[in-house]
């Protein structure tokens, strides 16, 4: 799982967590060193795609195409606009 949590206008915190069911001592521990060095993986091709994301402010208004999941996303945004538009008073 990876989550993304915006710190500023400039920064994302990511973090990343790894599941297994593995019960068996020499298999879990195994599992758990495959969990970490994939989490390695996809947290180097995420932070890339990160780096690179455009716009690097976002905001409410940049024509795209938001669907029912991304509510969260709205909310944060909605958020945002009126946290900024709140200190300009």
């Amino acid at each position: 799982m990876v989550a993304f949590a915006p710190i500023d206008n400039e920064n994302t915190l990511m973090y990343l967590r790894y599941y297994h069911t593995v019960r068996v001592p020499v298999l879990r521990q195994l599992m758990g060193w495959i969990g970490s060095l994939s989490n390695l993986v996809i947290e180097r091709q995420d932070r890339r795609v990160v780096i690179t994301q455009q716009p690097h402010r976002p905001d409410l208004d940049i024509g795209e195409i938001l669907i029912q999941g991304d509510s969260p996303i709205v909310l944060y945004r909605k958020i945002r606009r009126a946290l900024i538009e709140g200190k300009k008073d």
